[in-house]
């Protein structure tokens, strides 16, 4: 595997872990962004020959420090909020003023953009070393830094990201997992009279590149690799006369069209499709213990996927042309 092999799953994996946190701070869920602590001082180090370790692992909730390397004499803060004022509120930390030979880096995890942060200037009581220029880093300025590694620092960084961001499907569950959801998304009203068009087959790849997805290609193809499994179930509602995929994949369908002008980023307009799904299953379980957030957030994009590859989600690239049912 080459570098850009290498630097395109690192950069697809980080990117998507930034959607996610970003989807579930809008959501009030913490708990993700308490992972990433452990995960960002690792790949730090990882990065930049750091020894960042977790300082809330051994004084739960240290006042605005969330890592610290004693032997660089550097502290950072792991944050999804990326704005001034989080940085600002930070600096004032009275707990600062007990490390005044440290530098501060802050780490924004969300899939905000800081450039504009590192231009401006900053109030700064504690006096802490901290130049907003070179000690700010989102995930864009992290992934400009990995690319310029050499291969067996990159490779690294590869390997780490792959195993700590992986998701596993439990192949002992997804059956009813699957039956489960399909229950539950399609019981929106069918207009019966609304043609959803089939499509010519195409090469996934060229959709994906069509679309601009390319940042998540491996997520398309490691979740369409399930759209046989999703079929079978489908099937087996089609033979009992219930024509559950039509539902299905007309919510898709109709949640794409609402959203579609909303966003100039398909990355986000992606993320968003399955942002709705998962919050419509939520709202329809209302509480009850049916399937827990963890599998809805392995299975949905199953089902996004599959939309995506029977064109009932974004463009279909130019060259194949609808044909209607």
């Amino acid at each position: 595997m080459n570098r850009d092999s290498y630097y395109s799953i690192i950069d697809e994996r980080l990117n998507l872990l930034s959607l996610r946190i970003a989807r579930n701070s809008s959501l009030n869920l913490q708990d993700l962004n308490i992972h990433c602590e452990n995960f960002y001082a690792q790949l730090f180090n990882i990065v930049f020959g750091y020894q960042f370790k977790n300082l809330n692992a051994e004084t739960q909730n240290v006042e605005s420090i969330d890592l610290i390397d004693e032997t660089n004499h550097i502290l950072a803060q792991v944050s999804a909020t990326t704005t001034k004022r989080k940085i600002e509120n930070t600096l004032k930390k009275d707990s600062l003023k007990n490390y005044k030979d440290y530098s501060f880096v802050f780490i924004f995890i969300s899939d905000k953009d800081a450039k504009n942060l590192r231009k401006q200037s900053f109030s700064n009581p504690s006096n802490i070393l901290f130049n907003p220029e070179r000690d700010i880093y989102d995930v864009n300025e992290l992934l400009r830094k990995i690319s310029n590694l050499d291969i067996n620092k990159m490779k690294e960084v590869y390997n780490f990201v792959r195993n700590e961001l992986k998701s596993d499907i439990d192949l002992r569950k997804i059956d009813s997992d699957l039956v489960k959801l399909i229950n539950i998304i399609s019981q929106e009203n069918l207009d019966e009279s609304l043609d959803i068009p089939l499509t010519v087959p195409f090469e996934i790849q060229k959709k994906i590149d069509f679309n601009g997805l390319g940042r998540i290609k491996t997520l398309i193809l490691d979740n369409a690799i399930y759209s046989k499994k999703l079929n079978e179930k489908y099937e087996e509602f089609d033979k009992q006369g219930v024509n559950k995929s039509r539902a299905i994949l007309n919510v898709l369908k109709t949640t794409y069209q609402k959203f579609e002008q909303q966003y100039d980023d398909s990355l986000q307009l992606f993320d968003k499709i399955i942002e709705v799904i998962i919050d419509k299953v939520k709202s329809e379980i209302d509480g009850q213990n049916l399937i827990s957030i963890e599998e809805l957030e392995l299975y949905i994009p199953i089902i996004v996927v599959d939309a995506f590859m029977k064109c009932k989600i974004f463009k279909n690239p130019e060259e194949y042309e609808y044909a209607t049912s």
